[in-house]
């Protein structure tokens, strides 16, 4: 069984968030992935459902996925879908590439909705994708100021006034900002306080702050105790929610660049836009991604 890893949301080998895409052609037992996700130990595993077409199926059929952090199952994640596009895309797509946004990808059936892709592609290679998130934003009422701010190790007076939203695009995340970037910074995940928050937290808590020099340019940083290290380097799912999230706020449409895994030694450039469409607000994120490593699972 082949895997492949690969950094995503980087330019740079050994940056952004790394991820082991698996080609599943024998349909293994979710435990198995579980157990294998683990064994990678990346914050997630992507595991691609019959991964080769047959000659007479559409291109643009849904391909299944299962995606895994090495304690749990994700209805949807945003890196694992950027990182598995961009494998298939190198894979499967001979001749060139026009570059642009605009070449369409792989379409990933996730338990949380279909997923779009399109394609990166920079003198004629393909180095990235983009997608769609499965579902509209949505968000309800987050946990108080106070339970968050234990979250992330700081004083209440480190977090911006306004209420802490539980944000989706798919999957859920506690969205607040920071007060500033020199809170962001001095944040650090406090895995007790992720665990007691429950349900109350989603999937985990998206840090963000605002760049002091450019207004389309933000800072983030995820906690979760889904992960090994209780943060998340580049995180694909929060920060298309964190699109939406600024573009309810806003009134308007929003494009804007995220960075976050700097102060864990794997800086990532996430690229994020949210649309109002009659459907509710549309959120995107793609990113660039870099091959490290591919190899055969011994399964036998």
């Amino acid at each position: 069984m082949r895997y492949h890893v690969v950094d995503v949301f980087t330019s740079e080998r050994f940056g952004g968030n790394p991820l082991a895409v698996v080609i599943d052609d024998r349909g293994l037992d979710p435990v198995v992935m579980q157990q294998i996700a683990q064994e990678f130990g990346f914050s997630e595993t992507i595991f691609i459902a019959q991964a080769v077409h047959h000659a007479s199926q559409d291109p643009g059929d849904p391909l299944g996925v299962r995606i895994f952090t090495p304690v749990a199952e994700l209805p949807f994640a945003g890196h694992p879908l950027v990182g598995a596009a961009f494998i298939l895309a190198a894979e499967r797509r001979g001749g060139a590439f026009e570059d642009g946004d605009g070449p369409a990808g792989p379409v990933f059936a996730t338990r949380a909705g279909v997923v779009p892709m399109r394609l990166l592609v920079h003198a004629g290679t393909v180095t990235g994708a983009w997608l769609r998130a499965p579902q509209a934003y949505a968000e309800g009422p987050g946990p108080s100021l106070e339970r968050v701010a234990q979250c992330c190790r700081l004083l209440p007076m480190g977090l911006a006034e306004g209420p802490a939203v539980l944000a989706s695009a798919g999957i859920p995340f506690v969205v607040v900002e920071a007060a500033g970037l020199g809170w962001l910074d001095d944040a650090a995940p406090d895995g007790r306080a992720l665990r007691d928050l429950g349900e109350d937290l989603g999937t985990g808590v998206l840090l963000f702050a605002r760049d002091r020099d450019d207004v389309e340019r933000l800072h983030a940083r995820m906690f979760t105790p889904l992960v090994n290290r209780l943060e998340d380097p580049a995180t694909g799912s929060a920060n298309a929610a964190l699109g939406g999230y600024l573009a309810l706020r806003s009134g308007s449409d929003v494009r804007v660049t995220v960075e976050q895994g700097t102060r864990m030694g794997r800086p990532s450039v996430l690229h994020v836009q949210a649309t109002h469409a009659q459907t509710g607000i549309v959120c995107e994120v793609g990113g660039q991604c870099v091959r490290v490593a591919e190899g055969t699972l011994d399964l036998s």
